[in-house]
């Protein structure tokens, strides 16, 4: 059985610029699922959330690859978010150079595989920083 399931998900955020907000961007995240769960908000509307650790310095790189770099153990962020927002269930790659001394390097991005093209290639481009994020 897997123990571990990762999902892609969206967050819109406030761009200020001079203490103004200037414009509302989506980026998008990667989240190691803890537990999904659902919480009456209020009567009769039920929201069905996840909680996740949130990945460190996403970022997209040449050929629209995304990456995300795992977190260590002392610096963990959760995050919460709707169900809605989750974009797909995604899969993580480590990748491995070999050295002229034969010894094997391992990158810290790991690159994320996705199904087809069920990401937006314009939210592609925006890899979300977990600061912009409200984590616990």
């Amino acid at each position: 059985m897997k123990d571990r399931y990762y999902v892609m998900f969206k967050y819109a955020h406030t761009i200020y610029r001079n203490g103004h907000p200037s414009r509302v961007e989506t980026c998008w995240y990667i989240a190691k699922v803890l537990v999904f769960f659902k919480y009456l908000i209020e009567p009769n509307r039920e929201s069905h959330f996840v909680l996740g650790e949130v990945y460190d310095g996403c970022i997209s790189s040449n050929f629209n690859v995304p990456k995300a770099k795992p977190i260590t153990d002392i610096n963990k962020k959760y995050v919460v978010f709707e169900t809605t927002d989750i974009l797909c269930p995604v899969g993580l790659i480590s990748t491995f150079n070999i050295l002229p001394s034969n010894k094997v390097d391992v990158e810290a991005y790991k690159s994320v595989i996705y199904p087809g093209d069920v990401i937006d290639p314009v939210l592609l481009k925006n890899a979300g920083d977990f600061r912009n994020l409200f984590t616990l």
